[in-house]
């Protein structure tokens, strides 16, 4: 047995389901997964890591956030088989689980439920939000724009884009397009709209609104909750499709 320090250590054990070459594997201690195991499940991945790295020693701490993601994933999945309850989670309980990562997710900001409305999110992170201050309110700055997708389910999603302009690719000079805020919805009228363009408003209050442009396709109820929520800021209409819409009204036409 090895002497380090003038103490004993006992040799690594070779986890048995190891199939790639490297460094030795080594289990996580059977003491530190109980404790991930109970606390997953009020607590988010990313917390739970955190927490536990710096109150852990290295030897007993989680190697990565995998090992927290799977045994989270994998206690759901042992209590559902027990239960006997193998299919997925309703609606609601997805709602629920969306409404808990509020308080400890840096990308989930808000979840929104209003009587007769499918509930609708809005996500995006600080990093983003700075962003958009930095590059997009300047006239000869970013374009802030957004456009709705369709095809992803039962729920639409409509995302925010803005060129990065302290990215520059070496040869071109062309700046990097980057996602930014992202609105996961079910409805698609003015009222829906109002509530996402009303919450970047106020995050972005302390910009000069009057120096921002915001683009979108011809889509009536997202210029309009713009207009509402940024009624200072410059719209301005995605030449694309414009051309498209024109193209297609007009072979209806003749």
């Amino acid at each position: 047995m090895p002497i380090i320090n003038g103490g004993t250590c006992k040799p690594e054990q070779v986890h048995g389901n190891r199939k790639r070459a490297g460094p030795v594997y080594i289990r996580t201690p059977g003491t530190t997964m109980e404790a991930i195991a109970d606390q997953v499940r009020a607590t988010s991945v990313k917390a739970v890591y955190d927490g536990m790295i710096t109150s852990l020693d290295i030897d007993d701490a989680p190697r990565d956030k995998r090992v927290v993601r799977n045994k989270k994933y994998n206690g759901k999945k042992d209590e559902r088989q027990a239960s006997g309850t193998t299919y997925r989670s309703n609606f609601a309980d997805e709602v629920q689980t969306l409404c808990s990562m509020v308080t400890n997710d840096d990308l989930v900001k808000s979840v929104t439920v209003n009587s007769g409305r499918v509930p609708h999110v809005v996500l995006c992170s600080e990093r983003q939000l700075n962003d958009i201050k930095s590059f997009c309110f300047n006239k000869k700055g970013s374009m802030l724009s957004f456009d709705k997708t369709y095809n992803l389910g039962s729920l639409f999603v409509t995302v925010g884009i803005y060129r990065n302009l302290a990215l520059q690719r070496v040869g071109s000079d062309d700046v990097h397009i980057f996602i930014g805020p992202i609105f996961i919805h079910g409805n698609s009228d003015f009222e829906t709209y109002a509530h996402f363009f009303s919450y970047l408003s106020v995050r972005l209050a302390s910009c000069d609104a009057t120096q921002l442009r915001m683009g979108s396709d011809e889509e009536a109820s997202v210029r309009k909750a713009m207009r509402y929520a940024f009624h200072l800021a410059s719209l301005v209409c995605c030449t694309r499709h414009l051309k498209e819409n024109l193209r297609r009204h007009a072979t209806q036409v003749l």
